[in-house]
Protein backbone atom coordinates (compact mmCIF):
# COMPACT_ATOMS: atom_id res chain seq x y z
CA UNK A 1 0.00 0.00 0.00
CA UNK A 2 1.42 3.57 -1.08
CA UNK A 3 1.93 6.32 1.72
CA UNK A 4 -0.72 8.40 0.35
CA UNK A 5 -3.60 5.49 0.04
CA UNK A 6 -2.64 4.69 4.04
CA UNK A 7 -3.02 7.90 5.27
CA UNK A 8 -6.66 10.14 6.07
CA UNK A 9 -7.82 11.79 3.40
CA UNK A 10 -7.05 15.72 4.36
CA UNK A 11 -3.56 13.95 4.54
CA UNK A 12 -3.77 12.15 0.78
CA UNK A 13 -4.74 15.76 -0.35
CA UNK A 14 -2.47 17.95 1.27
CA UNK A 15 0.34 15.61 -0.46
CA UNK A 16 -1.35 15.62 -3.72
CA UNK A 17 -1.60 19.31 -4.02
CA UNK A 18 2.22 19.20 -2.83
CA UNK A 19 2.80 17.21 -5.97
CA UNK A 20 0.75 19.31 -8.19
CA UNK A 21 3.13 22.43 -7.27
CA UNK A 22 6.12 21.08 -7.04
CA UNK A 23 5.87 19.83 -10.15
CA UNK A 24 7.76 21.25 -13.48
CA UNK A 25 4.78 23.72 -15.16
CA UNK A 26 5.41 21.57 -17.93
CA UNK A 27 4.40 18.61 -15.95
CA UNK A 28 0.82 16.26 -16.50
CA UNK A 29 -1.16 15.72 -13.55
CA UNK A 30 -4.18 12.98 -13.15
CA UNK A 31 -7.34 14.27 -12.39
CA UNK A 32 -7.25 13.16 -8.74
CA UNK A 33 -4.36 15.27 -8.37
CA UNK A 34 -6.28 18.15 -10.34
CA UNK A 35 -9.47 17.41 -8.16
CA UNK A 36 -7.00 18.22 -5.00
CA UNK A 37 -6.03 21.34 -6.29
CA UNK A 38 -9.18 22.87 -7.06
CA UNK A 39 -10.80 21.35 -4.42
CA UNK A 40 -13.67 19.49 -6.50
CA UNK A 41 -14.63 15.92 -7.22
CA UNK A 42 -13.49 14.22 -9.63
CA UNK A 43 -16.91 13.75 -10.79
CA UNK A 44 -17.41 17.40 -11.33
CA UNK A 45 -13.90 17.46 -13.47
CA UNK A 46 -15.62 14.80 -15.53
CA UNK A 47 -19.34 16.88 -15.75
CA UNK A 48 -17.16 19.49 -17.11
CA UNK A 49 -15.47 17.33 -19.85
CA UNK A 50 -18.49 16.35 -20.70
CA UNK A 51 -19.94 20.18 -20.95
CA UNK A 52 -16.70 21.03 -22.90
CA UNK A 53 -16.08 23.27 -19.66
CA UNK A 54 -13.19 23.73 -17.55
CA UNK A 55 -9.73 22.86 -17.80
CA UNK A 56 -8.15 21.88 -21.08
CA UNK A 57 -6.89 18.16 -21.23
CA UNK A 58 -5.28 15.49 -22.95
CA UNK A 59 -6.39 11.84 -23.09
CA UNK A 60 -3.58 9.47 -23.56
CA UNK A 61 -3.98 5.82 -23.72
CA UNK A 62 -7.17 6.41 -22.09
CA UNK A 63 -5.99 8.36 -19.30
CA UNK A 64 -7.32 12.51 -18.71
CA UNK A 65 -4.24 14.19 -17.98
CA UNK A 66 -3.89 18.04 -17.53
CA UNK A 67 -0.80 20.15 -17.67
CA UNK A 68 0.14 22.41 -14.77
CA UNK A 69 0.33 25.33 -16.86
CA UNK A 70 -2.94 24.86 -18.25
CA UNK A 71 -4.41 24.46 -14.80
CA UNK A 72 -2.53 27.46 -13.44
CA UNK A 73 -3.92 29.16 -16.40
CA UNK A 74 -7.86 27.93 -15.83
CA UNK A 75 -7.58 29.26 -11.90
CA UNK A 76 -5.90 32.52 -12.36
CA UNK A 77 -8.48 33.26 -15.66
CA UNK A 78 -11.20 33.41 -12.56
CA UNK A 79 -11.84 37.02 -10.62
CA UNK A 80 -10.26 37.46 -7.26
CA UNK A 81 -12.92 38.54 -4.67
CA UNK A 82 -13.11 38.82 -0.96
CA UNK A 83 -16.72 38.02 0.03
CA UNK A 84 -19.65 35.72 -1.49
CA UNK A 85 -21.56 39.16 -2.96
CA UNK A 86 -19.01 40.20 -4.38
CA UNK A 87 -18.48 36.75 -6.09
CA UNK A 88 -22.39 36.49 -6.66
CA UNK A 89 -21.70 39.66 -8.49
CA UNK A 90 -19.17 38.60 -10.86
CA UNK A 91 -20.84 35.60 -11.87
CA UNK A 92 -23.47 37.33 -12.99
CA UNK A 93 -21.27 39.56 -15.02
CA UNK A 94 -19.50 37.01 -17.15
Amino acid sequence: MSSIQSQNPSQEGAQLIEAFWSGHPSAFFNQKIIAAVRNVSVSTLENERWRGAGIPFRKVKGRVLYQKSDVINFLEGHALVTSTSQYNQEVRND
